[in-house]
Formats: structure tokens, sequence, C-alpha cells
């Protein structure tokens, strides 16, 4: 199987981190719904599903439920960004290989932790907008990791090498 190049990761995780940023305009939460009474067990993982994809109204973007945290998430995007453009210089390659690495998996933890503790006590049902921050987040670690494989140019052999 053919994989990306590493500069094409690279070019990958910048943009990946810009939508990042961008999925804070998205509907991150919902006010929790009401079912019907009297639901089996799949059907009311049906409905629940089903409500994470519906227009509800009161939905609240990641921005709005997150105030505190949205710096960060925002920080860990244009850090990734500036790695990214960084990794374009050889003689740095060797110094931000691990912090690129890192960076890429603490961004993943970073929106499960906003889904699954929820600073600030917001409350709410977990709608689409969420899932697609979380996708996104898994999408720039995976291409920062692969991205990190970068080398530098190997040398030309010369008439001297041995063979």
């Amino acid at each position: 199987m053919r994989q990306l190049s590493a500069v094409t990761n690279l070019v990958l995780a910048g943009l990946a981190s810009v939508a990042l940023a961008l999925s804070l305009q998205l509907p991150w939460l919902a006010p929790p719904g009401e079912l019907p009474e009297g639901l089996s067990a799949p059907e009311h993982a049906v409905r629940q599903l089903a409500r994470v994809f519906a227009t509800v109204p009161g939905e609240i973007a990641g921005q709005d439920a997150f105030v505190n945290s949205r710096s960060t998430l925002f920080t860990m995007a244009v850090a990734m960004i500036v790695l990214c453009a960084m990794m374009a210089v050889p003689a740095m390659r060797g110094m931000l290989r691990e912090v690129l690495r890192a960076l890429g998996l603490i961004t993943p933890l970073a929106v499960g932790y906003l889904l699954v503790a929820r600073p600030g006590g917001v409350a709410g049902d977990l709608h689409w907008g969420a899932f697609v921050a979380l996708g996104v987040s898994v999408f720039v670690a995976s291409a920062a990791w692969h991205g990190a494989a970068i080398r530098g140019r190997r040398p030309v052999a010369g008439a001297w090498a041995r063979s």
C-alpha cells in the first residue's frame, strides 16, 4: 500500500489544525432530550443516535461551551502549524521531530478531555460537531506522526563509494 510522503502529511497536519480550530464553531452540545417512555433498548439507542445528527433548538457551539478551554485548542492548532512549517528547515528536523509527535498525540487527548470532563460545568448531550472535532484531531495526530518522519536528502554516492 502506498503511503503519502512526509511533506504531504505535514501539509495535511497544518490544514487539519485549521479545521480543528474551525470546528469550534460547530454544535458540540445540545440540551438533553426527552424521549417517550416505553421504548425498548434498541429503539432508545436509535433515537439517541438520531438526535446527535438532528437540528435541535438550543445547540451549543464548542467555542461557547468551552470558553476557558478554546484558547488551548487554538494555541495547539497554531503551534501545530508553526511546527509543521519549521520542519521545512532540515537543520531543525531532529529537534522538532519528537515535539511534533507529542503535540500530535496530545491533540485528540485534549479534545477527548473536553468531551468527557466538560470543564466549566457545561451540561448537555454530545452533538455532531463534537464527533467532527474528535475525528479531525485524530487525523491531526496521524498526519503529524507520519510527517515527523521526514528525512533530509541522501547524499549522492560518488565514484569512490563502495558497491
